[in-house]
C-alpha cells in the first residue's frame, strides 16, 4: 500500500494557505511521524491541482510534478503560485494528518527525486536516515511498536493497541480519508 498525504502547513509564509505533499510506501509509519524532510537545493512549488472537482493547494518539488499528476489523477491548474528552495521550508511546521501534534520540516541530502514528492515523513523510530535526522534535531525516538510488532498506547490509536502494524495499513488510510488528509491510495 502507497499513499500521498497532505500535511497541512501552519507556519511560516505558507501557513494557512497549502499542504506538503508525501508519498510512503508504509502507511503503519504514519502514527510515528515527528517530521518532514526535503532537499535542500531542490526546487519547490506550491500549486493548485485539482481532481473530479476537488482543488488542493500543494507544495511538492517540480521535478515531480508531473508523476505525482499521472500517480494521482490529479491535474495542476495554471502556473505555480509560487517555487522556492527547499532550504526556505526548513523550520517550517505542518499539522499531523490524524494525531493533535505538529511535523517540523528540515532538510535533508538524503531527499531523493526519483519516486514520490520530494517530501519524506520522517518517523525517528522507523528507519536509519529517520533515526540519524531525528537525532540530529533533538526529536523523540518514538516507536509506538511492541516487540511483537504491534501497535502500543504510544502510538495515540486506542482502536489500533494491539493491532499487527502491517495489518494495520488499511486502517490508517480509513483514517486518513476520514479526516480529509488522504490524496491517493
Amino acid at each position: 500500500t502507497t499513499v500521498y498525504v497532505k500535511f497541512p502547513i501552519v507556519s511560516g509564509d505558507l501557513a494557512g494557505k497549502a499542504s506538503i505533499a508525501i508519498w510512503t510506501t508504509t502507511p503503519w509509519t504514519l502514527p510515528a511521524n515527528l517530521a518532514i524532510a526535503v532537499h535542500p537545493k531542490e526546487l519547490y512549488v506550491m500549486q493548485e491541482f485539482r481532481k473530479e472537482g476537488a482543488s488542493e493547494m500543494l507544495v511538492l518539488a517540480a521535478s515531480l510534478v508531473e508523476a505525482f499528476c499521472t500517480a494521482t489523477g490529479f491535474e495542476p491548474t495554471g502556473e505555480p503560485v509560487s517555487s522556492f528552495p527547499g532550504s526556505q521550508l526548513e523550520g517550517v511546521t505542518a499539522q499531523h494528518p490524524f494525531l493533535p501534534r505538529t511535523s517540523a520540516v528540515f532538510a535533508a541530502d538524503f531527499v531523493t527525486m526519483d519516486t514520490g514528492t520530494g517530501a519524506v515523513h520522517i518517523a525517528p523510530g522507523h528507519g536509519e536516515d529517520d533515526y540519524s535526522l531525528g537525532r540530529k534535531h533533538g526529536l523523540q525516538i518514538l516507536s509506538p511498536v511492541d516487540d511483537h510488532g504491534r501497535y502500543t498506547d504510544e502510538a495515540g490509536l486506542p482502536t489500533l493497541t494491539g493491532k499487527y502494524v502491517f495489518d494495520a495499513n488499511p486502517d490508517i488510510v480509513m483514517l486518513l480519508r476520514e479526516k480529509g488528509m488522504l490524496i491517493n491510495e
